[in-house]
């Protein structure tokens, strides 16, 4: 939508900002923000894919004027935040939220002006709104130079009217809409998909994770909220309790203000259902509708509340305790007509054969890890947001360089040689079962054969493998076959009969996520360590390894005594370039990803890296090119044409450029490191 930006004298502002209605002002803001951008989404919708519709936010720990503000706990937008990134994706914007160091500055206003201030005047003067949560959702889209108040125009998210008039307070945080994306058609949306996936997986993530929210396992992770910040039966719980313990002061509004902001999740929820269910049939309609019905008496039971006169009656604190118990109980059963409308949405069936919809392959041009596309695979399934390259980066394998001392293709593989596989696993929010059988041990077979079909019946699959991994989605004859994706086979489907060296169940939602901050911090110091480590059994590593593998490349004699094996050796130089292209891109994409989850001082170090890795990529490594014509394959030359030492002295020397920056970016990690320890 192009959008008319107006002038007059210090005053800037963007012209037909639509106006919205009541509910969340966080995703009132959104949806504003998304039609004046010309892709517009549906408010429920934002609701349900944001899992604003079916979460129930509490944060006991947050006091005002010394009594227990239960009334907060719905008004805050970190629910909303926990889910911004799939929602963007969903939608096809990038969404981003800007915060500055602290939420409470000593002097809101130089804060404002030091973090906020530019963005907000480019973003207007570009046409382009924004939303901040101060106040509860309010819409900025226009600017003055007023010194002592909030230089802030716009209006409330929930505003009715076309007005604009100045924010009261200062600004702590922006949610900025970015630019366009490729976005996940409506089916895939719902299946938290990052890439198109079939379209009878219509809104099992968002299902998925309105389950999660229901039994307090989607989050937050972070260790200073956990425990702490509720979105379900925990939350339920924790309001009740606070009504019955005589010795907790209550203010109305408190109360009041829960039950009104519960109210418009839950009508969010049942619109968003009734629309799901019209778009499904059979069994996961009927649950869709059925867990609808159950939030529809939920709004019922909210409007029987009597949140007036609790401060000094305690039987009236009870009977409101009893009715948030009695919710409770209600939401509880929705919780479970969803799980049932998940399973009926994923697991298909027909004449003994057994399958989940909706699980997309891949092939090792698009992701070199089959350890980590496998997770990724199993973790989308399931309705969780962990994409590979932060998978790569938990394990540090985005930043591990190893070569082995004959080429082998195993060089890039995140088992072999220095390990880059645990991190990974600790921050999979699920707990992973190996079997690791083999195929003489009839015990153990049947033991294995039985959990893969009792996983795949709940709707979750398994990751397999051998060399590389691939993913079970389904079986037939009992379970004796196994439907399957791997990237050998290039991500299609087809039926497994082979024995594999290992098996990963997925069997439950972690109880408590590792905390990321730490997770993110082993990382970076495996990268150094790795950086600084020469080898690891047969294999060359880190700095040493960029050293031997340019030498060798330009070493003729070296490369003729290998000869006969030319076509190995070829391919061997050719995967670990590639792999090495993909791992540092995946590098510059996680710093940058975690960076703000840590002081201005190390961040700006984190990005720095970030920037020095993606140059690698994009200048040096690629500049212009296929991978696979700066290392080639046997299978690429054309008829005639041989593997020369011109062509290995190019790329030698590319890598020797790319070295110089890998040091820099090294060394940038470990002034990050610094300020850390």
């Amino acid at each position: 939508m192009r959008a008319t930006v107006k002038r007059d004298g210090d005053k800037v502002w963007i012209e037909d900002v639509r106006p919205t209605g009541d509910g969340n002002g966080h995703v009132r803001g959104l949806e504003v923000l998304l039609a004046h951008a010309g892709t517009p989404v549906a408010y429920e919708r934002l609701m349900g894919l944001s899992g604003m519709a079916f979460i129930t936010q509490a944060d006991t720990g947050h006091r005002w004027e010394g009594v227990l503000d239960v009334g907060w706990w719905p008004l805050d937008e970190w629910g909303l935040s926990m889910r911004l990134d799939f929602l963007g994706r969903a939608v096809g914007r990038d969404l981003k939220k800007v915060t500055a160091p602290t939420t409470s500055p000593p002097n809101p206003a130089e804060a404002y002006r030091a973090h906020f201030e530019p963005l907000v005047k480019k973003s207007v003067d570009e046409g382009r709104p924004l939303l901040t949560p101060t106040e509860f959702g309010f819409v900025i889209f226009g600017y003055d130079d007023e010194p002592e108040q909030p230089p802030v125009l716009g209006r409330c998210a929930r505003e009715t009217t076309t007005e604009m008039y100045r924010m009261e307070s200062w600004p702590w945080a922006l949610f900025v809409l970015g630019e366009q994306t490729t976005p996940m058609d409506t089916d895939t949306a719902d299946v938290a998909a990052l890439q198109p996936m079939d379209t009878d997986t219509v809104d099992v993530a968002a299902l998925q994770y309105a389950v999660n929210l229901a039994h307090d396992r989607a989050g937050p992770d972070d260790p200073g909220w956990r425990g702490r910040r509720l979105t379900g039966q925990k939350a339920f719980a924790a309001w009740s309790a606070v009504l019955r313990n005589p010795d907790e002061p209550v203010e109305d509004r408190h109360h009041a203000n829960m039950r009104g902001n519960l109210h418009w999740n839950r009508t969010a929820a049942v619109a968003y259902l009734r629309d799901v269910a019209g778009r499904s049939d059979g069994g996961a309609a009927e649950a869709l509708q059925e867990a609808a019905a159950s939030y529809e008496s939920v709004l019922k039971q909210l409007g029987q509340i009597n949140c007036t006169g609790l401060a000094d009656d305690l039987e009236a604190r009870r009977t409101l305790a009893d009715q948030i118990d009695r919710i409770a109980a209600t939401e509880r059963e929705a919780a479970q007509h969803l799980e049932r409308a998940v399973i009926h949405m994923t697991v298909q069936r027909d004449s003994g054969k057994v399958w989940i919809e909706g699980v997309e392959g891949w092939n090792f041009a698009q992701k070199g890890s089959s350890v980590h596309a496998a997770m990724e695979v199993v973790m989308r399934t399931v309705g969780e947001d962990v994409p590979y390259e932060y998978l790569l980066g938990t394990s540090a394998l985005a930043f591990r360089m190893q070569v082995h001392n004959e080429w082998c293709p195993s060089s890039p593989h995140p088992w072999c040689g220095y390990q880059c596989v645990s991190g990974s696993v600790k921050a999979l929010p699920w707990k992973v079962r190996a079997y690791e059988v083999k195929p003489d041990d009839a015990d153990g077979v049947r033991e294995a054969r039985a959990a893969v079909v009792a996983s795949i019946d709940r709707g979750v699959p398994c990751a397999y493998g051998s060399e590389e991994d691939g993913v079970i989605y389904g079986y037939q004859k009992g379970g004796e076959e196994w439907l399957c994706v791997h990237p050998f086979r290039g991500g299609n489907t087809f039926v497994e009969t082979k024995w594999p060296w290992g098996i990963g169940v997925y069997t439950e939602r972690k109880a408590e996520m590792p905390d990321r901050r730490a997770l993110v911090l082993a990382s970076l110091k495996q990268a150094v360590e790795m950086a600084h480590t020469k080898n690891v059994d047969e294999y060359d590593c880190g700095f040493h390894a960029w050293e031997q593998w340019i030498a060798r490349l330009r070493d003729e004699k070296w490369i003729a005594q290998r000869s006969e094996n030319e076509a190995g050796l070829m391919q061997g130089n050719s995967w670990i370039y590639c792999c090495l292209v993909e791992y540092r891109g995946a590098a510059a994409h996680y710093l940058r990803s975690v960076a703000d989850d840590f002081d201005r001082g190390a961040a700006e170090h984190l990005c720095k890296a970030a920037d020095l890795y993606e140059r690698m990529v994009k200048d040096i490594l690629l500049a212009g090119d296929c991978p696979l014509d700066v290392a080639p394959m046997a299978e690429n030359l054309k008829e005639g044409e041989r593997w020369t030492q011109a062509m290995r002295d190019e790329q030698a020397r590319r890598l020797e450029a790319a070295l110089e920056l890998e040091r820099q970016a090294i060394a940038e990690i470990e002034k990050a490191l610094a300020t850390l320890t």
